[in-house]
């Protein structure tokens, strides 16, 4: 990627990230709740996962600003809501077998490889 489309591109997601704090902090200003409960979980998944090809130092900026965003008490909710995820995959993965998703499916929603699927599938 070339340098100028490397800024471009880290000036966006710099752009869309100030403006998402900003409509987070609007709507916790005015009391406002989301109809999905899981908009802010999923906010914070896309801003995490978008960074898999960024720099260094953008990465390392925008996990701090992250951090800054969150209370303790959010980030151990997190922390707790990710080892329950862990804890109930395979439940899920069996469960979408047996309704007849494809293994293929079931990695693709779970964002596991194929391969772990088959591994969880063949557990008890």
């Amino acid at each position: 990627m070339s340098t100028a489309l490397t800024a471009l591109r880290t000036a966006v997601e710099n752009a869309l990230d100030e403006f998402e704090k900003a409509r987070a902090e609007e709507a916790r200003a005015a009391g406002a709740q989301s109809s999905d409960p899981y908009e802010w979980v999923r906010f914070l998944a896309i801003s995490y996962t978008s960074l898999a090809d960024a720099t260094p130092r953008t990465l390392e900026a925008t996990l701090d600003d992250i951090a800054e965003s969150l209370t303790l008490e959010e980030i151990r909710l997190l922390r707790l809501a990710g080892e329950l995820a862990v804890a109930v995959t395979p439940r899920a993965a069996r469960a979408a077998r047996d309704a007849g998703q494809k293994p293929r499916q079931i990695a693709d929603e779970l964002g596991l490889t194929l391969a772990r699927v088959y591994q969880v599938l063949q557990k008890k």
